[in-house]
């Protein structure tokens, strides 16, 4: 999927968010003009001109550097487990994490749970 849109709720946020992933950015004007931008035009090098090669530099390998040094204290990790940022599909690992180490009472309920 390259990307999710989270329409506003009265019990949720209060406007809509929508995130794009990079790997789809050669779709982000047609996905941005059908969420509330009709007459966007992104500039055509921005989205043509990253070289695959670019963005494995930009990801790969210092994001799984990063993940595997990043370390939550007990403090941080229970704001973060009690914010409804977990329900995102992309947070399934700190979800479970979250699930596994807190009170399920002292969390967000996620609707897909």
């Amino acid at each position: 999927q390259d990307y999710t849109f989270i329409p506003a709720g009265a019990l949720r946020n209060k406007c809509d968010v929508m995130l794009l992933r990079f790997e789809g950015r050669s779709r982000w004007q047609d996905l941005l003009r059908q969420h509330g931008f009709p007459s966007l035009t992104l500039p055509t090098q921005l989205v043509d001109t990253w070289a695959p090669s670019l963005k494995a530099q930009m990801s790969k390998d210092l994001y799984k550097r990063f993940k595997g040094e990043l370390r939550y204290s007990r403090k941080e990790l229970l704001v973060l487990c009690s914010s409804d940022t977990t329900c995102l599909p992309w947070y399934s690992e700190l979800r479970s994490e979250c699930l596994g180490r807190f009170n399920s009472s002292r969390l967000v309920r996620c609707e897909h749970e």
